[in-house]
């Protein structure tokens, strides 16, 4: 999978340095929000598109977890295709979801 155009692990690395730089300048990682832009297209008939994440809501769902996971507390979604409809689905089916698996965590 990739992001924008990029490997998860070039993400991972470069919030990494982020936490690097902040300690080095003797701030705490923990005050900084880790944000990443992620293209992601709500579709259960649409393949794989580089650089964005696709599939129908559990697919799409499952796959942002990889985020949480390595320590990105924010994500901002892009969109393609019918923009109207695909916020709408975001909204509705998506975000939710998210929401709800973040409840008890830690």
């Amino acid at each position: 999978m990739q992001v924008l155009g990029r490997e998860p692990e070039q993400l991972y690395a470069m919030r990494a340095s982020v936490r690097q730089a902040a300690l080095a300048s003797g701030r705490n990682p923990e005050t900084i929000m880790h944000a990443c832009n992620v293209a992601v297209l709500v579709s259960e008939r649409a393949g794989k598109l580089r650089g964005q994440i696709v599939g129908g809501p559990e697919d799409i769902i499952e796959q942002l977890q990889v985020f949480p996971d390595h320590g990105f507390t924010f994500l901002n979604f892009w969109t393609s295709g019918d923009e109207s409809r695909q916020r709408e689905r975001l909204a509705q089916e998506i975000i939710p979801a998210r929401r709800g698996s973040r409840k008890g965590a830690h």
